[in-house]
């Protein structure tokens, strides 16, 4: 089971012969389980043995104590998840400055041939421009 499983109703068929059709019994429990944090909001509070047992994202909106952040985190380790992870915005947007800013925009594949001629390795790099390009590729392929 993955991320993309979340709210994904779960359960089981139990088969009704007299009337031939299957009837669909929901598991009650979910495994995947999200948290909106926002400690802006005053109303915001959780109940971390609530999440017990299940997988968590912690999607943060607003984090002003840092503190209390990373003690409900530490809670909800406490109580025992299997996994959490933290999904937060680490830039904040600007939006009092009306710029337009030039971005340089390169493929995989240029990435990876500037960073080959960039560093110092006793191989030959076209060789290994080569290889790369051959595996990503092949990768592409795949996916």
């Amino acid at each position: 089971m993955f991320w993309n499983d979340y709210k994904d109703p779960r359960g089981f068929h139990l088969y009704e012969p007299k009337t031939n059709k299957l009837k669909f019994i929901k598991n009650p429990y979910e495994i995947f389980q999200k948290i909106y944090y926002d400690d802006a909001n005053p109303n915001f509070s959780i109940n971390p043995s609530e999440y017990a047992n299940t997988f968590v994202k912690v999607i943060v909106e607003n984090k002003k104590d840092y503190f209390k952040f990373e003690k409900t985190i530490e809670a909800l380790f406490d109580v025992g998840v299997h996994d959490l992870k933290v999904v937060e915005t680490l830039v904040e947007k600007d939006t009092s400055k009306n710029t337009d800013v030039d971005l340089e925009v390169k493929d995989t594949l240029s990435l990876l041939n500037e960073y080959i001629d960039e560093i110092e390795i006793s191989v030959n790099k076209n060789h290994l421009k080569n290889v790369m390009k051959s595996l990503y590729i092949e990768s592409c392929e795949i996916v």
